[in-house]
């Protein structure tokens, strides 16, 4: 994967930080803006320590895997370096990912910006491509939230989960043991979190479709999803959720949007809609599948 190096201290010479958040035991997600020329380029940095090179160098090309797809936030600079801590060898992994100056949360806890129809649609189509991907690499997202989604004008969405890039391939159980907890999950996987058994005995990818559910439903009716989970108690709140239905059937003009986005979010895992189905009524609506939208950030 290359040659180990020593810290590149001017690896983020070029880039100011505008925030940063705690991804809990992995270390700080920082966004930074690069300054050195006019645009709005953004960059996702974090380093985090492990436990040898060899599995450095794994998490590598896992990353590696994921940077084909035009939905997923690549990897564009990383370096290896080595610690030496209480005679005990590890290793940090330093990553700059690329990033868009908004997401899809922001665009809704703004309220400065009514999604038309076409647009939603193109958000629905976009998800679930980057899910197929995934389905079809032996992957799930695990983690999928308006907060991981990014946003510029005339560019496609990208969506940014770091522990999919990671050997934390449960990303439903890796952040499962930490609270607050805040992240748009499915009603079976609050369920065992609120009896403290995180079992496998699930399917992940239904488990992933409820949650894209939830985002399509927070953006048709600028609601930001937080508002149909009460997270003290690991409960989902079907009755706001059958409430902004309602406004979808209400006020948008096709009812097969509101169709679409209600056969995500049943409760009973059985009469939720899989990726499958869903694939069979989006392709074809919006062509190249272009992001939307002239929002002001």
């Amino acid at each position: 994967m290359g040659n180990e190096t020593s810290r590149d201290t001017a690896m983020m010479k070029d880039y100011n930080p505008v925030s940063s958040n705690s991804i809990e035991s992995l270390g700080t997600m920082t966004l930074f803006k690069n300054s050195g020329n006019g645009d709005l380029k953004m960059n996702l940095m974090t380093t985090y320590n492990i436990q040898n090179k060899s599995l450095a160098e794994s998490e590598l090309q896992q990353m590696m895997k994921l940077n084909n797809n035009p939905h997923i936030c690549k990897l564009v600079k990383y370096n290896i370096s080595k610690n030496q801590q209480l005679c005990l060898e590890t290793y940090s992994l330093d990553l700059v990912f690329e990033a868009y100056p908004t997401t899809l949360h922001s665009i809704i806890n703004g309220r400065n910006y009514n999604f038309k129809d076409e647009e939603i649609w193109s958000i629905a189509e976009q998800l679930l491509t980057y899910l197929g991907h995934l389905k079809a690499i032996g992957l799930t997202d695990g983690d999928l939230q308006p907060k991981n989604i990014y946003f510029a004008p005339n560019m496609p969405l990208k969506v940014f989960n770091f522990l999919l890039f990671t050997q934390y391939q449960n990303a439903y159980r890796m952040r499962a043991s930490y609270r607050p907890y805040t992240s748009a999950l499915a009603p079976e996987l609050l369920f065992q979190m609120k009896n403290g058994n995180m079992s496998p005995d699930y399917d992940p990818y239904k488990a992933d479709v409820f949650s894209y559910g939830i985002i399509l439903l927070s953006a048709a009716t600028m609601t930001p999803y937080e508002s149909f989970y009460n997270f003290n108690e690991n409960t989902i709140l079907f009755d706001q959720i059958k409430a902004k239905l309602v406004m979808v059937a209400d006020r948008r003009k096709a009812s097969d949007l509101f169709e679409f986005i209600d056969s995500c979010l049943k409760q009973n895992v059985a009469e939720r809609a899989s990726l499958e189905e869903l694939f069979k009524k989006v392709p074809g609506r919006m062509g190249t599948g272009q992001s939307i939208g002239n929002w002001r950030y």
